[in-house]
This record gives structure tokens, C-alpha cells and sequence, in this order.
């Protein structure tokens, strides 16, 4: 007769979903810096470079951290289940609002 330890179980069938999500939450805190770091060198470079500097020096590198952050979230959820398509290609981009 078989027999089941539902406590050691549920452990193993959840270890996934936890795993999902614990990569998700440094991801997430990851882009919080990263739009600090960008937002921080907004405020000091103000009168620098020309009309592309935002766009090239700030924005540009920000959103490619964006896109690469979100296909690894991608790609830990596909770990353990299908791979998601989160949209990285749209939400890779960052606009400045005054």
C-alpha cells in the first residue's frame, strides 16, 4: 500500500513556485536600483552632452537592463513551467516625464 507524507509533498510540489518567485522579487529590486542609479544621474548631468545624452547615456542603458531583467524572469518561470512571454520588447522602454 502506497503511502503519502503530504507535509514533504506539498514541500517539493511548491518548491518551484517559491523558487519562481524569489528570482522574480531580486529581479524587481534590481530594476528599482537601476532606475534610481538613472534617476540619480538625470538630476546631476542636467546642461550635459546634446540632444541625444539622455536618450544615449541614460535611457538607452536603462532599457536594455529592463529587457535583460525581464527575459530572466522569463526564463526562471520557464524552469518550472511554460516560458511566459512578459513583453520585454515593450516594456524595455523608459521615458523621461517632468
Amino acid at each position: 500500500m502506497a503511502t503519502f507524507n503530504l507535509r514533504n509533498d506539498l514541500k517539493v510540489a511548491t518548491k518551484p513556485l517559491y523558487a519562481g518567485v524569489g528570482v522574480t522579487d531580486l529581479a524587481v529590486e534590481r530594476v528599482r536600483g537601476y532606475v534610481a542609479e538613472a534617476q540619480k544621474r538625470l538630476e546631476t548631468s542636467v546642461g550635459q552632452g546634446g540632444a541625444a545624452f539622455v536618450q544615449n547615456a541614460i535611457l538607452g542603458p536603462l532599457a536594455d537592463k529592463r529587457f535583460a531583467t525581464i527575459n530572466r524572469i522569463e526564463t526562471a518561470i520557464g524552469r518550472n513551467a511554460a516560458k511566459p512571454d512578459l513583453n520585454a520588447e515593450g516594456l524595455k522602454t523608459c521615458t523621461v516625464q517632468k
